[in-house]
């Protein structure tokens, strides 16, 4: 059974808070940024990728998200994830499923 708790009571997130942030200009600076753009990459439905390279995260950050999600049991919880990321003009992406009930663009 799952067990509905409020964010702030979950050790994950108070591990979380304590982690400290990722300085984008240092991590993107010179080879290590290159590298940064090759590593923070991952798969997605009809050959798409997500790159975070630009994003304030990590593996520490990462790891950490995982441990919350573990914990707060969302899988668990929960049918189906959001999958958000910004861009100005909204566009049609050519992937299965688009036109089904349920998938919007926001």
């Amino acid at each position: 059974m799952a067990d509905w708790k409020n964010l702030d009571e979950l050790t994950a997130y108070k591990e979380l808070e304590k982690v400290s942030p990722v300085d984008l200009k240092t991590v993107m600076a010179g080879e290590s940024g290159a590298d940064r753009v090759k590593n923070c990459s991952i798969p997605m439905a009809e050959g798409l990728s997500y790159n975070y390279a630009a994003k304030a995260v990590d593996n520490r950050i990462t790891e950490q998200l995982e441990k919350l999600a573990a914990e707060a049991q969302l899988a668990e919880k929960f049918d189906l994830a959001i999958f958000c990321c910004g861009a100005q003009q909204p566009r049609p992406l050519p992937f299965a499923g688009q036109a089904q009930q349920g998938v919007s663009y926001a």
